[in-house]
């Protein structure tokens, strides 16, 4: 078990998707690397993105899930222990071979992918998808190395 997908409808999640999906799972441990991101505030006035940096700490990341208006049309948000770790990862052998702890990838603002290396986090994720009654949840098992990120 290395992750879990499924679906969601925007219109029943509202306006902290990141932080019900992550709820109980101790985001601000995390330096966040925003790989790719389109996650914006709302209401948008223009490029109001959610984070301004690629580079997130910890306590920023989690207050601006947690308080903040957004809307995720995509990203590929990755979790490391540490600022010295961060670096961009494009594969699954990528992913396996760094420090990074967790991916959450959300494309076309609907479709969730989050991988982690701690199974409990596996099944913290399941089960929030559960409660919050998600489409189409299933575990994830395996990935072949050279499967990309983006295609998760």
């Amino acid at each position: 078990m290395i992750g879990v997908r499924f679906t969601f409808d925007d219109s029943k999640v509202g306006d902290h998707f990141l932080s019900t999906i992550l709820n109980k799972i101790d985001v601000a441990n995390f330096i966040w690397n925003m790989y790719s991101d389109d996650i914006y505030l709302v209401p948008c006035k223009g490029n109001d993105y959610l984070f301004n940096s690629h580079i997130v700490d910890g306590p920023t990341f989690y207050k601006n899930i947690t308080t903040l208006n957004y809307v995720v049309i995509m990203s590929n948000l990755q979790a490391f222990p540490n600022v010295e770790s961060v670096r961009d990862l494009h594969t699954y052998a990528d992913y396996v071979n760094s420090e990074c702890q967790m991916l959450v990838a959300v494309t076309d603002n609907q479709f969730v992918e989050v991988l982690s290396k701690n199974e409990q986090t596996v099944k913290q994720v399941y089960q929030n998808a559960v409660q919050n009654a998600f489409s189409r949840i299933a575990i994830i098992e395996e990935l072949e190395d050279s499967t990309l990120l983006t295609d998760i």
